[in-house]
């Protein structure tokens, strides 16, 4: 399976997921490194009143166990949604990793590209705690 295949495979799954638990999901095709899937989710605020949150993600996969934004294309990529999030920051820019390596099996992990910029399998946030 080529790389890009299997992005689009893991962008099909990660939305599939979204909607799973509660998302209104949709995918960006030939995203250019701006967002791969946006979802938006309903937010009660204050007052009882529903809000939608709304998230731009970029989805990536490795067979590590650490996915670096800071080298070739993927810092490029990082720079650019670094800087959307700056420039849009009633929108929460992630990153989705898919780990695909070690025992776990197939491991989805989020990061916020505002908080750190080496992603491992052992940190980041569980897609269910979005």
């Amino acid at each position: 399976m080529s790389y890009k295949s299997r992005g689009s495979k893991y962008e099909r799954d990660l939305k599939d997921l979204l909607e799973e638990l509660g998302f209104l999901a949709a995918i960006s095709k030939a995203s250019k490194g701006h967002w791969d899937v946006c979802a938006m989710k309903a937010e009660t605020v204050f007052g009882g009143i529903d809000v939608p949150k709304v998230y731009a993600i970029e989805v990536k996969s490795t067979g590590d166990k650490t996915f670096y934004t800071t080298v070739g294309e993927n810092k490029e990529q990082y720079v650019q949604i670094v800087r959307n999030a700056r420039t849009y920051p009633w929108i929460t820019w992630l990153y989705a990793v898919r780990f695909i390596s070690g025992k776990k099996g197939k491991l989805w992990r989020i990061y916020d590209p505002l908080k750190e910029h080496i992603f491992r399998n052992t940190e980041g946030t569980n897609l269910e705690d979005l």
